[in-house]
């Protein structure tokens, strides 16, 4: 009897195991035209629930994601899921020859699983250049709860959702193409579909905390450019070229803010253009920057150079390591020194005594005379 009652309970279990399923989770989308203004001039778009960007896909590993789709547009129309493996539904892409598309007036259900995936993705229109008239939106995937992320949940997490505008419409882009002219270069970059106007009536899109921690969904849903994605005081920056567009104006509170705001959109214009400047032409920035104590401010802009692969003057070596001793940050200041030296720059008195303040001003004085004496014995 006992043998019997054992069997039936592992019989249960299987057949739970079996039939048990991850969850599901559901959407339904009506895609439509509509008029939106992000450069300012209303022009035709394609809007997901009246919505542009479109509405976000929130789910964990593993999830049954199924997106019913209502095409009211007067085209053809397919969506497709920028980054998502499909390892076992791949008929389920949205891309032309993978699908049929969505005629007018008739809807689809995508149904497909987000496999040991977490992170950042995005989805877009795959038919034509409906990408450049909008229908895009982040796909956000969460670790399951049995997989910890290794780090700690943060304050808050935001979508910048980042692309270039053109202020024509895709049907008139797509002429061009047809017709063999060029599209030419977009109108602008915009954010989460705005654009600053560079006046006092823009408002911040998010409002952070200073010393918390958030995590930033960065997605470049763009055609054919690359923005430039710079985050500095709790500003960011989106840049294309002569463009520099950020959501965040900063504050009127502060006298050097002006001064800040122009030293960083002219050093992104810097790095924007096809042919850069000499090196000289960043230092310039680098140091109105430091002669208004903004450090970190510089330290941030010269990752974006060494990002961009260009190769710093000894002159810019002396001020990142000024700006670290300035920080507190001595270890980082020494480093730079090493590269210094690796680079075959000629060692002076103007890298030497910048390391010697720094110690000073950290209130070091003991480190700063064995420095000096270590520099005397060389």
């Amino acid at each position: 009897m006992a043998r019997a009652v054992i069997l039936v309970a592992m019989f249960c279990l299987y057949a739970a195991t079996v039939i048990a399923e991850d969850p599901y989770v559901y959407y339904t989308w009506n895609v439509s035209y509509g008029t939106i203004s992000p450069l300012g001039t209303p022009q035709q778009a394609i809007l997901i629930n009246n919505l542009f960007p479109g509405p976000e896909i929130n789910c964990s590993s593993n999830n049954n994601i199924v997106v019913n789709v209502f095409n009211n547009l007067d085209e053809p129309l397919l969506f497709t899921w920028h980054g998502i493996q499909l390892r076992k539904n791949s008929w389920q892409d949205g891309t032309p020859g993978t699908m049929c598309p969505i005629q007018p007036g008739t809807n689809y259900t995508y149904k497909f699983q987000v496999k040991d995936q977490i992170g950042s993705y995005f989805y877009f229109p795959s038919l034509g250049l409906h990408r450049m008239a909008g229908g895009v939106g982040g796909l956000r995937i969460f670790s399951r709860l049995l997989i910890p992320v290794p780090y700690p949940d943060p304050e808050d997490e935001y979508w910048f959702i980042i692309g270039d505008w053109y202020t024509k419409s895709h049907k008139t882009l797509q002429g061009f193409l047809d017709s063999g002219r060029s599209i030419g270069r977009p109108g602008g970059v915009v954010i989460n579909g705005q654009i600053a106007k560079g006046d006092t009536s823009d408002k911040p899109m998010y409002t952070m905390k200073a010393g918390k921690t958030y995590k930033l969904r960065i997605c470049n849903t763009g055609s054919g450019e690359e923005p430039r994605v710079l985050v500095w005081n709790f500003h960011c920056f989106a840049s294309r070229g002569l463009y520099a567009h950020s959501p965040f104006p900063i504050p009127p509170n502060n006298n050097n803010n002006n001064n800040v705001d122009d030293a960083v959109a002219s050093f992104i214009t810097l790095l924007g253009k096809r042919h850069l400047p000499p090196v000289v032409e960043f230092n310039k920035i680098l140091v109105s920057l430091v002669k208004i104590k903004q450090y970190s401010t510089a330290v941030s802009l010269f990752a974006q150079m060494d990002f961009r692969g260009i190769t710093p003057e000894y002159f810019t070596l002396c001020i990142l390591i000024n700006c670290f001793c300035h920080l507190g940050l001595m270890d980082s200041a020494f480093s730079v020194l090493a590269k210094i030296i690796k680079l075959g720059h000629q060692l002076d008195v103007v890298a030497l005594n910048t390391l010697m303040k720094g110690f000073c001003i950290n209130k070091k004085v003991r480190e700063a005379l064995e420095f000096h004496d270590r520099v005397r014995a060389m």
